[in-house]
């Protein structure tokens, strides 16, 4: 039988990413394990009889996420992360409110996109909350753009949580929450010393709609310091084009890279994502990617 592991290797150094390659460094072979696999199977989930209080404002944490396109929207992400201890319950559409001339406004909601059910939270889980509004009209030739930048959340068990510096474009009309997704909770005993490491995405020249793309990750440690990896993190990555929007959690090929990233040392990362079939070559494909933990990286990759 033909190992899989090993036929991607041979296959890699033939592909495009021998192109992408620093020779000087072997290349971690990419590993089609998906994160949820080795999280916790009750670590967030749909409502239950034994339901947790409403979450409040103490409990919940609010930063943005990143922005980019889905279904031919112009969209924003917010994360709402559960910092305390205990589980609490969300509704299925959080209620989000934009900061207008004329006050708060709440947004509606696309039933037809979203769950319809009650979440509970576990501590250390985070839900992404995609808003989005629509991508198009004769209004965007105009200089003068109606971009939102101030929002906030409320709550259900209390309180509300702001966040400035967002980029919701109610140009063409108003926002709608799209999506609510669940992400498995952060592990706590995460390799200490991620959060030293930096990223570098190294990427194709062009991509195809409905192909797989790929690309290399680079991580660095400019410290002193060994950086363990023996727990292993988790990365998302994220492809964001005119007309959708793909995200995905993966583990990490640890094993490959030797548990480890060696001090004042790098190791280069194989990774394969799949551009949606229905992406538009407007714009290019916005590949970003993120380990759990650490650092960031991201680019654009031109459709063809």
């Amino acid at each position: 039988m033909i190992n899989p592991r090993i036929t991607l290797l041979a296959c890699l150094a033939f592909s495009p990413l021998s192109g992408l390659a620093d020779q000087s460094n072997p290349i971690v072979a990419w590993l089609d394990e998906p994160a949820w696999a080795a999280e916790p199977a009750d670590a967030t989930g749909p409502l239950t009889e034994s339901t947790p209080a409403p979450c409040r404002q103490a409990d919940l944490d609010l930063t943005l996420g990143t922005a980019g396109a889905y279904h031919g929207r112009a969209t924003q992400e917010l994360l709402l992360r559960n910092t305390s201890s205990a589980p609490c319950s969300l509704p299925d559409a959080p209620a989000v409110e934009l900061a207008q001339a004329m006050g708060w406004q709440a947004i509606e909601t696309k039933a037809d996109q979203v769950g319809g059910s009650a979440l509970v939270l576990a501590p250390r889980a985070t839900v992404g909350v995609l808003l989005g509004t629509p991508g198009a009209c004769d209004a965007t030739l105009r200089e003068d753009r109606r971009v939102v930048r101030r929002l906030r959340v409320l709550a259900p068990g209390g309180g509300a949580l702001h966040t400035d510096g967002a980029h919701v474009d109610t140009t063409c009309g108003p926002a709608a929450l799209m999506r609510v997704d669940l992400h498995a909770p952060a592990r706590a005993t995460a390799p200490a010393g991620l959060g030293a490491l930096t990223a570098e995405l190294t990427a194709p020249r062009t991509a195809h709609a409905g192909a797989t793309v790929d690309y290399l990750v680079t991580l660095r440690n400019p410290t002193g310091t060994p950086v363990d990896l023996s727990t292993c993190p988790s990365y998302e990555q994220v492809l964001n084009t005119d007309s959708s929007r793909e995200a995905g959690r993966w583990r990490l090929n640890c094993a490959g890279a030797g548990g480890r990233i060696p001090a004042h040392g790098q190791v280069q990362f194989a990774m394969r994502a799949l551009v949606p079939a229905s992406s538009l070559a407007s714009g290019g494909v916005k590949l970003s990617w993120q380990l759990a933990g650490g650092p960031t990286a991201g680019t654009v990759v031109p459709l063809r």
